[in-house]
């Protein structure tokens, strides 16, 4: 039942997903957009393999779209994939992966932790403050020792949000990973 009283069966629910996953095949792009977000949205694991395959093309915008919707939905391939994607040509591409990454992260996946620090030594402020924003929300320990690196960086906005994540991260305040 939706807000509005009208009910709603699973085989409904099926029917649209449905539609969807054939919208993504649409020749209109932005078509293919709303619907990669709709899926992403929805938990659409059948989306998946679309997404993975979305993570190659050359419009950064598409790639960028295929992110969100892989962090969204999450789950092992979809982790695996992102992963891949930290290592993108375009740093607004690796950006979003980032961000990707730390949805799935929040929803129960810590390993993912693993996956980000390293973009912590991304040559693009944009990747570097994105890794460190995803970290803080992570709040995993293993994070401290590298955010506390960047204590020394020259970009003061990456400075700031550096301390910023140690000071809320619940291990650093009880002094974990700082010896």
């Amino acid at each position: 039942v939706d807000g509005n009283g009208a009910n709603y069966s699973l085989d409904d629910v099926a029917l649209t997903q449905t539609h969807l996953l054939k919208a993504l095949r649409d020749p209109e792009e932005k078509v293919r957009h709303a619907a990669a977000k709709a899926l992403g949205a929805g938990g659409a694991i059948a989306a998946v393999p679309i997404m993975i395959e979305w993570l190659g093309d050359i419009d950064p915008k598409t790639k960028g779209i295929a992110a969100e919707a892989l962090g969204e939905i999450g789950g092992t391939d979809a982790t695996q994939a992102l992963t891949r994607t930290l290592g993108d040509a375009d740093p607004t591409v690796r950006a979003k992966a980032v961000k990707a990454l730390g949805t799935i992260g929040k929803k129960g996946n810590p390993s993912v932790v693993v996956a980000l620090i390293p973009r912590l030594e991304d040559d693009k402020p944009d990747v570097k403050n994105a890794t460190i924003v995803q970290l803080e929300e992570l709040g995993d320990k293993r994070a401290v020792i590298p955010l506390v690196a960047k204590f020394s960086e020259t970009a003061r906005e990456t400075r700031r949000l550096a301390v910023r994540a140690v000071g809320e991260n619940p291990a650093a305040a009880e002094g974990q990973g700082l010896n």
